[in-house]
């Protein structure tokens, strides 16, 4: 329900400015960074790009304050209910994402041993190889283009017998996922921007590591229109190039218009998750006999005092789209590489939506490897290179030369 309308602001958003041209010059605010922001990169505004046919708002949420959007002038033209719908979007759909993370973070944890304490014998591997000299670092998470992932292979594995004085108990490795998990709920908690201030136990923890955050979100809710004025038969144009995204996850809303591309690398192909979920919800409705084709679904809702109601609902709001960024490539030990994707134009004049959360980091947080990543013999030389460093100067570190701190 909270897709249903979020989209529906999304399309009261752009409408409004189809009706009235002038709200992009004498109302919204182009791009700049925003006031209070904790980083040069938490950016808010409006952009309009090739003659109009892309265009697009940067949104944030006050930290701690989801009733109030920037940029201000956003809620001018929706009004406070629609700002609100938004925000129960980005709450739903950022809880998905720390989940994912959660869940990635602690199973790559778990697959190297790092929370098992166990003695060394002298033949210990360090966890560094010759290899891993020659891996690119941190810099080279970033793809400007339409250019594979996988760029840094996992550390060597640690040979079992061989290394350790002894197997552990199933005990113990119980345990060391008990601590796996924990740490990976510390991760999401203090790592990942959901536009809430850091919990008062972070920060005593964290102590002076925590500073500089700022009062904005660093994670944005993007709402995008892409358009094809030129109303080409063939259309492969991409009209927003190949990349991935310095984020842990991108959420995207599945839209009704087909348009993503993510890059398969073992296929070597391009595929496009919006046909699969209308192939999805076509499958399902014929399963239960009902009419493939339909645009919409009847769901009922809570509506207080044990009542519920009926409401309609667009078959694409109950689909998610979770991509991996560059940061889940570094807190999954490179298990999970950053997704290459792209859109393209959509067909014959056809507009397509989009509503992406970008789900960053906080900036005022130094990567602490022990605390989110235990045993730091097994963490391997892509962590260890991040050891102190603030999230924000990491995210610097990922982005093109082009858009760097100077």
């Amino acid at each position: 329900m909270a897709l249903s309308k979020m989209w529906e602001a999304t399309s009261t958003f752009f409408t409004a400015i189809d009706e009235n041209p002038e709200l992009e010059t004498s109302t919204l605010p182009s791009m700049d960074v925003a006031e209070g922001a904790g980083s040069i990169h938490e950016v808010v505004g409006y952009a309009s790009y090739k003659d109009g046919d892309t265009k697009f708002v940067e949104t944030r949420f006050k930290r701690g304050e989801k009733a109030v959007m920037m940029p201000a002038e956003v809620e001018t033209i929706l009004g406070a209910d629609s700002i609100q719908s938004i925000a129960e979007s980005f709450d739903a759909m950022v809880g998905v994402g720390k989940d994912v993370v959660r869940i990635a973070t602690a199973a790559s944890s778990m697959e190297v041993d790092a929370f098992v304490e166990r003695k060394k014998t002298s033949n210990q591997p360090s966890g560094y190889t010759e290899e891993d000299e020659k891996m690119p670092f941190i810099s080279g998470l970033s793809l400007e283009d339409a250019v594979t992932t996988g760029l840094v292979e996992g550390i060597e594995e640690i040979d079992d017998e061989d290394d350790w004085d002894y197997e552990p108990s199933e005990d113990e490795l119980t345990l060391a996922s008990i601590r796996a998990s924990e740490a990976a709920i510390r991760l999401a908690d203090e790592l990942i921007d959901d536009s809430n201030p850091l919990k008062a136990a972070s920060i005593e923890a964290l102590e002076s590591t925590a500073v500089g955050e700022g009062s904005v979100s660093m994670s944005p809710h993007r709402l995008c229109r892409y358009s094809n004025t030129q109303q080409k038969e063939e259309v492969m144009e991409a009209v927003f190039g190949a990349h991935t995204d310095t984020t842990f996850v991108t959420l995207i809303p599945a839209a009704s218009v087909s348009g993503l591309e993510v890059y398969d690398e073992d296929a070597a192909v391009w595929f496009r998750p919006e046909l699969m979920a209308r192939k999805h919800w076509e499958a399902e409705r014929r399963e239960r006999g009902e009419d493939p084709s339909a645009l919409t679904e009847t769901i009922q809702i809570a509506a207080g005092d044990d009542e519920t109601e009926e409401v309609v609902i667009p078959w694409h709001a109950r689909y998610l789209i979770v991509m991996p960024g560059e940061l889940l490539q570094l807190t999954s030990r490179n298990e999970i590489p950053a997704a290459v994707h792209r859109v393209v134009a959509a067909r014959e004049g056809q507009s397509r939506l989009s509503a992406p959360v970008l789900l960053r980091a906080r900036t005022g947080i130094k990567m602490n490897v022990e605390r989110y990543f235990g045993n730091l013999d097994v963490a391997g030389p892509l962590l260890m290179e991040c050891q102190g460093i603030p999230m924000e100067d990491l995210h610097d570190a990922m982005q093109p030369s082009s858009m760097q701190k100077q």
